[in-house]
C-alpha cells in the first residue's frame, strides 16, 4: 500500500510518468550518452 501511494504522489507532481522519464534525460543527458 505504501509503495503505490508514494508511486501516485510522484506521478502528481510530476504529472505524468513520461515527464519524470524525460526530466531525468534531460538532467543526466551525459551520463546517458557515456
Amino acid at each position: 500500500m505504501n509503495q503505490t501511494g508514494q508511486e501516485e504522489e510522484q506521478v502528481m507532481v510530476a504529472g505524468s510518468p513520461d515527464a519524470m522519464n524525460h526530466a531525468i534525460m534531460s538532467l543526466l543527458p551525459r551520463m546517458d550518452e557515456v
